[in-house]
Order: C-alpha cells, then sequence, then structure tokens
C-alpha cells in the first residue's frame, strides 16, 4: 500500500518573488503555517498562437509555447539559510485552452515536464467536455 501525506499548498504568482521583497515574503508564508508553495506561471491560448508569417527566404525562429520555469534555487537558498524545515517550493503551470489542439502542442513543449504542477483551465465548454472525456493530458 502507498502511504502518502495529505498536504495543502498556495498557489503564487512568480511576480510576488521579486528582489526587493523576496526574504519578506518568504518569511511571511513561513509565519503563516505554509510548508509547500508552487510559484505559478500562466499561459493561454493566444501563448501558443504562431505569429506571423516570415517572408520567403527569412529563418525561422524556433518559439516554445511553455515559458522556462521560476528558478527556485535563490529560494531554496534562502529557505536553507532561514532553517525553514520542512519548506517545499515546486513550480506550477497554469493552463487555459479552448481546444485540445492547444493543450497537445503545450504538452509537447520540452520546458512543459520541467514543472512539478499541471493545472488545467479550460476556457469554453466544448474544451471541458473534452478533456473530461479523453482523460488527463
Amino acid at each position: 500500500m502507498l502511504n502518502s501525506r495529505p498536504f495543502y499548498d498556495l498557489c503564487i504568482q512568480d511576480s510576488y518573488f521579486n528582489k526587493d521583497n523576496f526574504q519578506k515574503n518568504l518569511k511571511a508564508l513561513y509565519n503563516y503555517g505554509y510548508k509547500t508553495i508552487a510559484i505559478n506561471q500562466s499561459i493561454d491560448d493566444s501563448d501558443v498562437e504562431p505569429k506571423k508569417k516570415k517572408k520567403k527566404g527569412e529563418p525561422r525562429e524556433p518559439q516554445d509555447a511553455v515559458p522556462v520555469p521560476f528558478d527556485l534555487t535563490k529560494i531554496e537558498e534562502l529557505v536553507n539559510k532561514l532553517e525553514f524545515g520542512g519548506f517545499t517550493i515546486l513550480n506550477r503551470l497554469t493552463v487555459s485552452f479552448a481546444s485540445l489542439d492547444t493543450l497537445y502542442k503545450i504538452t509537447k513543449s520540452p520546458n512543459f515536464k520541467k514543472y512539478h504542477i499541471v493545472a488545467a483551465a479550460p476556457t469554453t465548454p466544448q474544451a471541458l467536455t473534452n478533456i473530461s472525456t479523453y482523460g488527463p493530458f
């Protein structure tokens, strides 16, 4: 039997950890009792759609729809320095989509698998039906 521990995390936008308030915000989260935080980055359909076509002869720039996950090394170093025992930091990606085609493109990105948590946010009833029918991505 698999043993598991229940946990809750706080989903925080990556902009919450800018250089000015980095340490203060981390201490506040720890003092509020959070032991797990997920630093969120969001993408939607418009981030995946190709930009204007290149003119003939111009090289195409490969473009990844999924951003590189937030760099956790500074936060982890600060957690160790402040001796916050049992504090876990995760990367979370929220994907808003209207069609499974978009979702398929996102899941094929090399950056997609670098996230610890992926949340799907269908934006249309059809997208919700499709994701419910075809299962997890």
